[in-house]
């Protein structure tokens, strides 16, 4: 049975070109080449964003991700689910270095599965917050946007946006257990190359 290795780490930060991303979409493929030299051909779980999807659908849910086949987003405007394979245009992620990074990180990880029959699965989370004690890294977004609105004495009136979101050590949870899954699935014979 193959080890799972997985791979989250990404810089945020919205107001930087897609260059300033290039020492972490190389570490990605340093990453793919382990996975493909290692003796015991490891499946690479990478995590990417919502956020490539941000020009694509409104603000939605992940609810399953497998094998490049099929993605589920909750899209609440269009009333259903949308289906969701890897994105081949770079369309809907324009407009953010990171949301540029990750899906050019994507398009290497697919590329790698289809030619050189890498096992993976990209994950994409939405926005993901700090520990139980609800501690945030004080460089986010949100706890910057509250720094700001102390120091003005305002917070931003915005109608028709909603925010969620998903606790890390939650989401580690649905990590551990869609992992394991995935390792008895396969040992049962049922698993299939990315």
């Amino acid at each position: 049975m193959a080890d799972t290795h997985c791979l989250s780490g990404w810089r945020v930060n919205f107001n930087v070109s897609v260059s300033t991303y290039e020492p972490s979409i190389k570490g990605v493929r340093n990453f793919i080449d382990f996975c493909l030299t290692s003796r015991k051909h490891p499946r690479l779980i990478y995590i990417s964003t919502l956020g490539v999807l941000q020009r694509k659908f409104s603000p939605g849910t992940v609810v399953l991700v497998a094998n490049w086949i099929v993605v589920f987003i909750i899209d609440w405007d269009k009333g259903g689910l949308a289906p969701e394979q890897p994105l081949q245009e770079p369309d809907s992620a324009l407009g953010s270095g990171y949301t540029e990074s990750k899906w050019v990180s994507e398009r290497v990880v697919q590329k790698a599965a289809s030619e050189k029959h890498l096992r993976a699965t990209v994950v994409r989370c939405g926005q993901m917050t700090g520990g139980q004690n609800g501690a945030w890294n004080a460089h986010e977004w949100f706890p910057s946007l509250v720094k700001s609105s102390i120091t003005f004495r305002a917070f931003p009136a915005v109608e028709g946006v909603s925010c969620s979101f998903l606790l890390a050590y939650r989401i580690s949870d649905v990590w551990v257990e869609c992992v394991m899954d995935f390792r008895i699935r396969c040992s049962r014979g049922n698993c299939r190359r990315a």
